[in-house]
């Protein structure tokens, strides 16, 4: 069974990074949508990041890096919903890069953010190294099941059942979900 070795991710990493330069990006400014087209961003996953935001809001909102934090990364949201993801991508970008939101528990969700938004754009395998980080690096979180769903069905379109299988020996039995257990 072939894994994905370092240099591989990195290659990866770098064809991700030299489509997203090249990707041309219109500044717009996002507007409020109500509905989610085509379930991108599953709506449950944007509910309990929504309640998580709120309740913290209340005692957080003297501090303006988290305030800060919390408008840059509604904007880059919004423009997941819109579909305009050269945008969202760019946002969650520089809100990762950024050290001092590390310490946000809502940081948590940038690479889910990251990596819908490569997704939206057509970089398939640079979401799909993105949805292995989270299945494999991060605790279980409101995103983990459907980053692992995603991870399946971005393996199959691209034909990689060698990395369904990878995923299948890696991830612990609590991160599948119920409805995954059989593809396991």
């Amino acid at each position: 069974m072939r894994t994905l070795t370092k240099q591989t991710c990195a290659l990866l990493l770098c064809t991700t990074f030299l489509t997203i330069s090249g990707c041309a990006s219109k500044q717009s400014e996002p507007t409020k949508i109500q509905n989610y087209s085509d379930e991108l961003l599953s709506p449950n996953v944007d509910r309990q990041l929504q309640k998580m935001i709120e309740r913290r809001k209340g005692f957080l909102s003297a501090n303006p890096i988290y305030t800060q934090f919390i408008e840059q990364l509604e904007v880059g949201r919004i423009h997941l919903i819109d579909r305009r993801p050269e945008e969202a991508y760019k946002v969650f970008d520089q809100l990762i890069s950024n050290k001092k939101y590390d310490e946000f528990p809502e940081a948590q969700y940038l690479k889910y953010f990251l990596a819908l938004s490569l997704y939206d754009m057509g970089v398939k395998y640079g979401s799909l190294l993105y949805f292995v980080d989270i299945i494999e690096n991060q605790p279980l979180l409101p995103y983990t099941h459907d980053s692992l769903a995603k991870a399946i069905q971005i393996a199959q379109e691209v034909r990689d059942d060698e990395l369904i299988l990878y995923l299948a020996s890696r991830i612990p039995a609590n991160k599948v979900p119920v409805n995954l257990r059989e593809e396991f």
